[in-house]
């Protein structure tokens, strides 16, 4: 949303690819949407309460499987999980950010939520011009033997099976929302940078965050 003082030239218009960091304002609505997306739902601040079910189980994953920490050093309190995932939020590096958002978008077992989530990060890195999107694999089919022509009255083909692709020149406004990975680049004159300008995008597994 540009504003009457970017209009004005009195405070300047981002126009840089963020690739090999992130800024204060990228971190802040980031976790916003995490906020949003998630946090906000809380109610009792007891995890054992069924009622927080879904969230622990994502917290225990976390700990388990990103902080590579013991579990019984998981809060049971939300209060107290809140602040630890705030202040490692808020202070690790630009890198951790994205395998964060990546981590939780892979592993919270609220598929709603977490499409509201991915599409909430994809508006939020694009308005604050980051490299970087949430972007599905590419599907493809599995081509018929020769006995199976397309013609042919013999069995269908399989049903389309997600494979990871390479995806290059892919606009920024136009790639598809997933909850499978994130990707981008950086634009070779980011200078005369757009929002619909091009950055390309890489077709990864899920557990990876790459840049080309």
């Amino acid at each position: 949303m540009e504003l009457f003082s970017q209009r004005r030239g009195l405070k300047p218009v981002k126009c840089v690819l963020q690739v090999n960091d992130i800024d204060s304002d990228l971190r802040s609505k980031l976790w916003n949407v995490l906020q949003i997306s998630f946090w906000d739902s809380v109610g009792a601040d007891d995890l054992y309460r069924s009622e927080n079910s879904e969230r622990f189980q994502y917290l225990k994953k976390l700990w388990h499987l990103y902080f590579k920490s013991p579990l019984d050093t998981l809060p049971t309190s939300w209060r107290n999980a809140y602040a630890t995932l705030r202040t490692y939020f808020f202070s690790c590096e630009w890198y951790a950010v994205y395998d964060f958002l990546e981590f939780t978008a892979k592993t919270f077992p609220a598929p709603y939520a977490v499409e509201r989530f991915v599409s909430g990060c994809n508006k939020t890195l694009e308005q604050e011009f980051s490299g970087y999107r949430f972007v599905a694999p590419i599907k493809s089919r599995r081509l018929p033997t020769k006995s199976q022509s397309p013609r042919s009255n013999g069995p269908s083909r399989r049903a389309p099976s997600e494979v990871p692709r390479r995806i290059c020149s892919k606009r920024l406004g136009c790639c598809r929302t997933d909850n499978n990975l994130i990707t981008g680049t950086q634009s070779r004159n980011p200078s005369a940078l757009s929002r619909q300008s091009a950055a390309r995008f890489l077709g990864i597994p899920k557990q990876h965050l790459e840049t080309p």
